[in-house]
Order: C-alpha cells, then sequence, then structure tokens
C-alpha cells in the first residue's frame, strides 16, 4: 500500500484532458497525470519495474499494489505545501474513518508513506488511534525537485526504498 498526502486540484481538474488511454477519466486518471507527469514517470515506471504493475506504465491495469492519500480532498499543490503541519492532520482527521477503512479492507503487507509530508501525518493519526498500528516506511515523493533530484535519482530513490523493504535488494 502506498499512501501519498493528497489529490492535486490541478490534476483533478485536467484528468479529463489526457487519460492513459484517451477515454473519460477513471480511476487510473489520479495516478497518470500525462506522459510528463511525475505520476507516469516516475512512479508508474518503478512499480512496473518491481513488478507492482504488470501492465507496461503507459497502459491501465496489472496493479499489484493498493494506492491512495491520506488527505481524500484536492487541494492546489503550492498551498498544501505552506499549509502548516496542524492545517494538514486537522484535514487528515477529517478523512481518517475512510483510510482506516481502506487499510482494514486491503491489509497490506507493506505500507508506504509517499513523501515526508505524509509519513509525518500518518504516524500523528497513528498515535491518536484513527488508523490502524502498523510499520510505515517513508520513501520519497514522485515529485520530488529538490536540488539535483533529477528524474533518475527519484526513480533510484524510490526503487532502493521499496526493494529493500519488500526484500528484493
Amino acid at each position: 500500500m502506498f499512501i501519498c498526502e493528497n489529490p492535486s486540484l490541478a490534476g483533478v481538474r485536467q484528468a479529463h484532458r489526457q487519460t492513459v488511454d484517451g477515454g473519460p477519466p477513471d480511476i487510473e486518471a489520479q495516478w497518470w497525470g500525462g506522459d510528463k507527469d511525475p505520476a507516469a514517470t516516475r512512479f508508474r515506471v518503478v512499480l512496473h519495474e518491481l513488478g507492482l504493475k504488470q501492465s507496461p506504465p503507459s497502459l491501465k491495469g496489472g496493479w499489484c499494489c493498493y494506492i491512495t492519500n491520506v488527505i481524500k480532498e484536492a487541494n492546489l499543490a503550492k498551498d498544501q505545501a505552506n499549509m502548516t503541519l496542524s492545517g494538514r492532520v486537522a484535514q487528515a482527521r477529517a478523512w481518517a474513518d475512510i483510510l482506516r477503512w481502506e487499510m482494514r479492507a486491503v491489509r497490506p503487507r507493506y505500507v508506504f508513506a509517499v513523501g515526508g509530508r505524509a509519513h509525518q501525518v500518518l504516524l500523528l493519526l497513528q498515535k491518536e488511534a484513527r488508523i490502524p498500528m502498523c510499520v510505515i516506511h517513508r520513501m520519497c515523493h514522485f515529485s520530488d525537485r529538490g536540488p539535483g533530484r533529477t528524474s533518475l535519482a527519484v526513480k533510484a530513490d524510490m526503487r532502493l526504498w521499496i526493494e529493500v523493504v519488500i526484500g528484493t535488494k
């Protein structure tokens, strides 16, 4: 299970423009974003390379993992980045019942927080007993744009985090 922070409002608004197969938006749209989007060019690629997505990154289906968000409401990325921790936690608390249901239904073997902010909020939700206790492995976010963070570097880091945890490395 991969838990990201929240959906992007820009991504939601543009989901109908460029879908994986050119059809109407569907569940795949949230992890696609277009052929230049980091979700498509980094996240889907790494998941495919590790066998967690059996079909090629540019095709629908073939998922062998579950991806969700801790905060289920879409926000502008810059607003979310500037939000205080207490603001993020308040949003996460509002959606915690759904995330708890997802975690119980999926019963994941491994849980990855995609990015440091998601990890921080998930640990606080666990401390408050709002989501099940489990080990939550932190990994870098697929949209990491820090200094020196090329697409190759981010993909290598994501791959390494996942491989070490699931035991393929």
